[in-house]
């Protein structure tokens, strides 16, 4: 199931934007127009479909439809298709916002370089990842070095309940301690793991371990 509503900035003011069909009603100056980026930003804030009325122009123009998303990632399944199927483009959106990837095409998805580009700028970017992705002990390893252990969080079970795979993500990245499996985090040798490397890590273990004066004298 697709997140919920994004978080948006406050929608400029452009006079007439009907927020009720037809979204897209121009003042009566001709001020504004599907050729006008205001306009249409104010259009996509409130619908994000009016982007496919923009003017031929600004759905051509790569850097304003780069925006667009970052201002509303749902409009991303209305961005023209030879910028939906272009790779750099997918990466450069997921990167300005990483909860686009929700939206891009499935093969975007399963792509490690795309996934990595919005995990490095969200670590909770991994829940839009396929499958596929969520469960490569390497790949979930390489997005916890690139960015941080809140990854783990999302990624498949398999690996959450995986004892040495979560030693060598609390290795990498302590703080992925607090997203192991309740088994884990009142295991010796993946509590040591962590607080060896970050003794504040020790707040994510069990009760059990947080009382340990083994471990307490480590950390």
């Amino acid at each position: 199931a697709r997140a919920g509503a994004d978080a948006l900035p406050p929608m400029p003011d452009v006079g007439s934007v009907s927020l009720g069909r037809p979204y897209l009603v121009r003042p009566d100056d001709g001020s504004l127009s599907m050729n006008s980026k205001e306009f249409v930003l104010a259009a996509v804030h409130a619908q994000p479909s009016e982007l496919r009325h923009a003017s031929p122009e600004l759905l051509a123009d790569r850097d304003f439809l780069i925006e667009v998303v970052r201002q509303r990632p749902t409009a991303l399944d209305f961005v023209p298709a030879a910028f939906r199927e272009d790779k750099q483009f997918i990466m450069q959106a997921v990167a300005a916002v990483a909860s686009a990837l929700e939206f891009a095409p499935p093969a975007f998805r399963a792509d490690p370089e795309v996934v990595l580009a919005a995990t490095s700028a969200a670590p909770g970017a991994l829940v839009f990842a396929d499958d596929s992705l969520r469960s490569d002990r390497a790949f979930v390893l390489e997005a916890i070095a690139r960015s941080s252990g809140e990854v783990l969080q999302h990624a498949a079970e398999c690996l959450r309940e995986d004892k040495d795979f979560v030693v060598s993500a609390a290795r990498t990245s302590p703080s992925a301690l607090a997203f192991a499996s309740e088994r884990l985090r009142r295991d010796n040798e993946v509590v040591l793991s962590a607080v060896r490397k970050d003794g504040n890590a020790l707040r994510h273990a069990s009760r059990e371990m947080r009382e340990s004066n083994k471990v307490v004298l480590i950390a």
